[in-house]
Formats: C-alpha cells, structure tokens, sequence
C-alpha cells in the first residue's frame, strides 16, 4: 500500500498535465494545461473562411411589455440581447449580424448568414463550434447520430454532396477544437464589445453580480434602458464607426478591418438575392409524400405536383406566413418543384 502511495505521488508530482485531465475532463485540460495555439492569417483572402458564434451583451434592454397582474397596467420587460454574428478570419471585419430578445438558434445563425452574404458574397468555408444549432441538418445536410457514425469509421464526405444549407451554398464546412474557446477568433472580438461598447451603455450590468453596477435598478426604474430597436441603433453605430474603422495590429493585419477586407478580396462570389432568400429557408423534414402530397402544420400540399414522388422522402422550405405554397428538395439539397397547397372542394359538390 505504501508502495503504491509513493507511485502516484510521484506520478502526480512529474505529471500534473495529465492529473488534471484525469479529474477535471478535456474543459479543464483545455483551460488550464493545454498549449496556446497561435495561428497565421496572413495568407488567407477575405471571404475564404467565416467564423461565427453567439454572444449575450452584458447590458439590460426594454425587450416589450406585459400587463401587471395587479394594476392591469404595462410594464416594461426587462433583458440581455444575444448576438449571432459572422466574422471574416482575414480582416476580422463582421460580415453578419443579427440581434434577437431570445436564446440563438439555428433560425439565427439562418439570418445573420443571409445578412452576410447579400452584403459580403458567399465565403469559401465556415468555421464554427460543435453546439447543436451549428451542427444542425438544417446546416450541415446530416443528423447527430450521421455525424457520430462517420466520425468511428473515418469517413470524409464532399460537403456539397451532403445537402443542407452549406451544401447547396458550395461552401465548406470545419468545426472549431471542442473545449477550446480561443480556436474560435471571433471570441476575442466578443471581448472587445464587452469592453468598448457595452461598458458605454447606461444599463450596462457586468459580467457577474460583482462587477454589476450599485445604481443600474435605479437606473431601470427611471426608464433609462434603450429599447431593444434603440440598442440595435447603437450598436450598429459603435460596430461602423468604431470597430471596423479602429486600426488592428494583431493577426497580420496593422490596418482597420473595413480596410482588410477590401484590400484582400480577391473574389467575391455573389449568389443572386432571390436564390439567397430561398436557399437560405430553414429546410423541414423529411417528409413522404403520400397520395394528397406532403403535409405541414395541418395542411397539404403538392396534391398534383408530387405525384412523381409518391412514397419518397423530401424536404420542405417555407417562404412567409401565407402557406401558399412550399419549395420542395432532395435529401442532397437538390430542388424538385414549388408545391402549392390542395384546393379544398365545396361541401355540396
């Protein structure tokens, strides 16, 4: 037994990289022992590799109203927004964003990349993280439980071949080191807003309840916190005026981010609005297509334009509320027709 004591004493004592990972798991390895990786952008073009993530400010917004359930009277709705947003790795310019009252999901990431693209063009690759609205088959064309068995056998698709928002886009998809927030670019910008813009903010609340402000109730009392329009004002403002037009001396760079972007753009590839605005249409399924077509939210649609398919799997996209019709694709992202909704025939036919 002392024998054994000693051993892990001394395994302890010349290994302690390997302690910690043992007991606190690959986030603790990551935060504390891992090595720092220090990447060259340098050779990269503007639009070859997007990053992206969500980020909550540390400010409080009037993000609505609700009715009091004493008085009857509105009150205000108080909040944290969450961006969603993309950043080109060359010039660490923000191509994309978006900002929402509720938690990100995948119909965030949908419309701050549609922001991007019709403003920036279509980049070469995206690189995000492995949480489950990146990693979603809206995005990616494939299922967890895909993803995993490919993953055990070493398997390498063609992302283009695979469906999904990426694959009819032809853009290619890489998933940042799990546990590693500094392999993610963009998590140092987040840091710059938490500093240089939030701080500016009156309702500004702190990243913890020690650093929280002693007069922000007061100041949430009087009426002092920006609606949620307002504050998308603001930081859009700040995000022009200051961020991209500061000068940046890390990552290769020693230029603004406006000036980056310009000057290293070799190619913009550009997708015409309207193919943007219905490829980028959350896709629903699969569906199989029965005898009345494929049916969405207690309708039918496609009674006489799916015929062909009947018994096959599709995908459905939506555009707007009026569900009048829907686009209907492949599993690999390939579009077959626009369904209209079935005609209803009149009870005394």
């Amino acid at each position: 037994l002392r024998e054994a004591h000693r051993y892990i004493k001394s395994f302890a004592r010349d290994n302690p990289h390997a302690v910690t990972l043992n007991r606190g798991g690959d986030e603790e390895f990551q935060n504390i022992s891992a090595r720092h990786i220090t990447r060259d952008y340098s050779e990269l073009a503007s639009n070859e590799i997007w990053n992206a993530d969500h980020h909550q400010f540390d400010v409080i917004v009037q993000i609505g109203q609700r009715a009091d359930t004493r008085s009857g009277e509105l009150v205000p709705v108080f909040g944290r927004p969450w961006l969603t947003a993309w950043q080109d790795l060359r010039s660490r310019k923000f191509v994309g964003w978006i900002i929402r009252a509720t938690d990100p999901n995948t119909d965030a990431i949908i419309e701050s990349l549609r922001l991007a693209c019709l403003s920036h063009g279509v980049p070469e690759r995206v690189y995000t993280d492995n949480g489950k609205d990146f990693d979603s088959q809206a995005l990616t064309g494939q299922t967890k439980k895909q993803r995993w068995e490919n993953r055990k056998i070493r398997v390498v698709h063609d992302q283009q071949k695979l469906g999904g928002l990426y694959g009819a886009l032809g853009v290619d998809h890489i998933h940042a080191w799990p546990y590693h927030g500094q392999s993610k670019p963009i998590e140092r910008a987040f840091g710059t807003i938490c500093e240089r813009f939030d701080k500016t903010v009156e309702t500004y609340c702190g990243r913890n309840a020690q650093e929280r402000p002693e007069q922000l109730p007061a100041m949430l009392a009087r009426g002092r916190a920006p609606t949620l329009d307002v504050f998308v004002e603001q930081f859009a403002t700040w995000l022009e005026v200051d961020y991209h037009q500061r000068l940046h001396t890390v990552y290769s760079m020693n230029c603004t981010p406006a000036h980056a972007w310009e000057t290293n753009l070799r190619q913009k590839r550009v997708a015409p609005a309207e193919v943007l605005e219905i490829l980028l249409q959350r896709r629903i399924g699969p569906l199989k297509v029965g005898q009345n077509g494929v049916s969405y939210k207690g309708l039918w649609f496609g009674q006489y334009d799916l015929g062909h398919w009947f018994g096959k799997e599709v995908y459905i996209t939506v555009e707007g509320k009026q569900l009048q019709s829907v686009n209907v694709w492949q599993a690999d992202g390939r579009y077959l027709c626009t369904a209209r909704a079935n005609l209803r025939t009149a009870a005394n036919a």
